[in-house]
C-alpha cells in the first residue's frame, strides 16, 4: 500500500477564529474523495450533543466561542452516534489547559483512544490501558489554535495537528465507537467538529 499523504497545511491563523462564523461544509481532505459528512457542528449552540460520560472531574460547557472543556486532570465530553471507519476533525484553542486531544471509538466509560497534543509539543496516542505510540507536534502557549484529526480506518489511526501527520499506529481493541474531546490540566475550547464516515 502506498504511504498516507500529508494534506496541505491550512494558513496560519491566530486565536480570534474560534469566535468567528463556522466554517463551510467541506471534502474530507484527510482521505480525498472518502467518506461522507455526518457530523458538522460549530459547537456554538447547545445540541444535548455532547456530555461526560461520568469519569472524572469536570465542565463540558457550550458557550458563543466555543465548547469549553475543563478539568483539573483528563476531562472528556463525547456525541454523536458510534462510527467505524471515519476521519474526526476539530479545532481548539489552548485557553488554561495543559493538553488537548480526541477522543474516539469510546465504548463505555472506560474504554476509548485519545490521541493527545500537549503544550510543550508533546503528542502521543494511548489506547484503552496505555499509550502505543509517540511523537511531536507545535509548541503552544496561551491563545494559540491548532486544528486536529484522526483517521481511524480498521486497526490503523493516524493523528494530524494543524493537517501535518504526527503519529500512527495500530490496534485492534476496540472496532469501533463514539468521538468526543478532552481537556487536561485546565480549560480548552473547541470548535468546528466535523466527522466523515466511510461508506
Amino acid at each position: 500500500a502506498e504511504p498516507a499523504q500529508t494534506p496541505p497545511a491550512p494558513a496560519a491563523r491566530a486565536a480570534a477564529p474560534l469566535g468567528d462564523a463556522p466554517s463551510p461544509r467541506r471534502p474530507n481532505v484527510y482521505e480525498p474523495g472518502q467518506g461522507s459528512l455526518v457530523l458538522d457542528d460549530p459547537l456554538t449552540s447547545d445540541r444535548g450533543t455532547w456530555v461526560n460520560p461520568g469519569l472524572g472531574d469536570g465542565t463540558c460547557l457550550i458557550a458563543a466561542d466555543g465548547l469549553h472543556v475543563t478539568g483539573a486532570s483528563f476531562y472528556e465530553c463525547f456525541g454523536g452516534v458510534p462510527v467505524v471507519d471515519f476521519t474526526f476533525e476539530v479545532t481548539f484553542r489552548f485557553a488554561t489547559g495543559a493538553s488537548a486531544g480526541l477522543c474516539f471509538r469510546q465504548s463505555d466509560a472506560a474504554n476509548r483512544y485519545t490521541a493527545q497534543l500537549g503544550r510543550d509539543g508533546s503528542v502521543a496516542l494511548f489506547g484503552p490501558v496505555t499509550m502505543f505510540v509517540t511523537g511531536s507536534g507545535p509548541t503552544s502557549g496561551d491563545g494559540a489554535v491548532h486544528t486536529l484529526a484522526v483517521v481511524a480506518v480498521g486497526t490503523s489511526f493516524r493523528f494530524y495537528v494543524d493537517r501535518q501527520l504526527v503519529a500512527s499506529g495500530s490496534d485492534d481493541r476496540l472496532a469501533s465507537g463514539r468521538v468526543g474531546m478532552f481537556a487536561d490540566g485546565g480549560e480548552i475550547v473547541f470548535r468546528d467538529a466535523r466527522v466523515w464516515q466511510a461508506a
